[in-house]
């Protein structure tokens, strides 16, 4: 994940229980996401955000 992305997140949900994976070191992820990362993923719902994305679009996206 770019550290802009990183730190929009931390500063929109500092909360947020959130993992970074390196989607390059892994061929189905990277397969997946490549062309989209950095990615949010709900690991629960499944459901992505990707960049670009705004501190609005992460807080309706964590409270949806």
């Amino acid at each position: 994940m770019c550290t802009e992305a990183e730190d929009l997140i931390y500063a929109t949900a500092p909360e947020l229980d959130m993992g970074i994976i390196d989607v390059r070191s892994d061929h189905n992820l990277y397969h997946l996401y490549g062309a989209q990362i950095p990615v949010l993923l709900n690991t629960q719902s499944n459901m992505a955000l990707y960049w670009p994305f705004t501190a609005t679009s992460i807080s309706e996206f964590i409270h949806s």
